[in-house]
């Protein structure tokens, strides 16, 4: 019921259409490319596996660049007990594949869909509206649809999220992940790293709103003081891991609170000072 061809080169839309007459019942499916080893597939090979396996529940197309909006909508037609699609890197899937997906398949859970750049706002927003099952969102990178509005949206939409990766948005201003924070008090996983926008209130507010955080990446967000540490360290106790590499202004003393509070938390610091 499961395959996992990825970073496997010699997978090409041949191969695909030989498991799509073996393996009718097939549920979970991965074609992750690896730098460009492969699999190398195109749509041809996509639609054949949707058409012939209907069972299809979790799929990862990461680095897939040949796949487009075409093979999406038949997946979305063809799978509609799709529960988590990977289009991570898929450069060339627009909004119009992504609302197929949002549309036809409600028992979707988890989208990854970083550095999607012909996502836009309006796309975004969509899934806001239509996808209110969602645990898990990826959108590192979206660098053109990931707005503060559409985030605002997401929040408001999408309140089961426990996972969100806002990785290099660094567009995103504060009143984003304020809204995230309040209206997503179920995340367990926010990763904000490079989002230099974001001032200490927005970290402040996460650290309030948010006590079951067990994986909080705020590497790059230079605005990061003592004080939203603290606060962090004093609400979030299930916390495991921190990453607060290359934010200067926490000093030894946000450290040691941290790990007063919560000693099992690993925190990923890098001393700039003491490195240059």
């Amino acid at each position: 019921k499961a395959l996992d061809f990825a970073g496997v080169s010699t997978i090409t839309d041949d191969t695909l259409a030989v498991v799509a007459e073996q393996c009718p019942l097939l549920e979970d499916l991965s074609l992750k490319c690896r730098v460009d080893i492969g699999p190398k597939v195109t749509d041809i090979g996509l639609e054949d596996v949707v058409t012939c396996c209907p069972r299809l529940r979790r799929l990862a197309l990461t680095w897939c660049s040949k796949i487009t909006d075409h093979a999406i909508k038949s997946l979305s037609k063809n799978c509609q007990d799709l529960e988590s699609l990977d289009l991570s890197f898929c450069h060339q899937v627009t909004d119009q594949g992504v609302l197929s997906i949002i549309q036809d398949c409600p028992r979707i859970t988890s989208l990854r869909l970083e550095a999607c750049e012909k996502l836009s706002e309006q796309g975004i927003v969509a899934i806001s509206q239509h996808a209110p099952r969602l645990t898990t969102l990826s959108l590192a990178g979206c660098l053109g649809g990931c707005t503060t509005l559409s985030i605002i949206q997401i929040a408001r939409g999408c309140e089961l999220l426990t996972s969100v990766d806002l990785t290099g948005v660094a567009g995103i201003q504060d009143a984003g992940v304020w809204q995230l924070s309040r209206g997503c008090r179920w995340l367990k996983q926010l990763l904000l790293s490079w989002c230099v926008q974001l001032s200490d209130q927005s970290f402040m507010q996460v650290g309030q709103n948010c006590p079951l955080m067990e994986d909080l990446g705020l590497r790059g967000c230079t605005k990061l003081s003592d004080a939203s540490v603290v606060q962090i360290a004093h609400n979030c106790c299930y916390l495991r891991t921190l990453d607060i590499r290359g934010c200067e202004l926490v000093s030894q003393s946000g450290l040691d609170a941290m790990a007063m509070m919560v000693p099992s938390c690993i925190v990923l610091f890098l001393d700039v000072k003491n490195s240059r």
